[in-house]
């Protein structure tokens, strides 16, 4: 199982610079969307529903959004932040991976409790 990166790896990844990104960044955003993928995959399975291919595609579009937004579960009732609003619900898994990987809650209670 790929561990979940820790709030500090998430501070890190928020600051990054598109020009000067570190190769041990990038690994670890791809470590944190392999995550992601295989939440999508383990919650819409353990519900036996779901659609998976939405929220796959988008899940690294998801990732960057969340990792530039000013939207972070210590200032999640600051008027100031950033709010994002995805319309289409059918990707809502990949809303749920992305969310509880950037600790906003616990995912695996998302992964258990998906579609209940």
């Amino acid at each position: 199982m790929i561990s979940v990166l820790t709030d500090t790896d998430l501070q890190e990844l928020r600051n990054f610079k598109a020009d000067t990104i570190h190769a041990n960044a990038m690994d670890k955003i791809n470590v944190l969307a392999k995550k992601i993928r295989k939440d999508i995959l383990a919650m819409t399975m353990k519900a036996a529903s779901g659609h998976i291919g939405g929220s796959l595609s988008s899940a690294d579009v998801y990732l960057m959004l969340w990792l530039c937004a000013n939207s972070t579960p210590d200032n999640q009732y600051d008027v100031h932040r950033d709010r994002i609003v995805i319309s289409h619900g059918h990707t809502s898994p990949g809303v749920y991976a992305v969310l509880g990987n950037f600790h906003f809650f616990d995912i695996h209670d998302a992964v258990e409790n998906f579609r209940k």
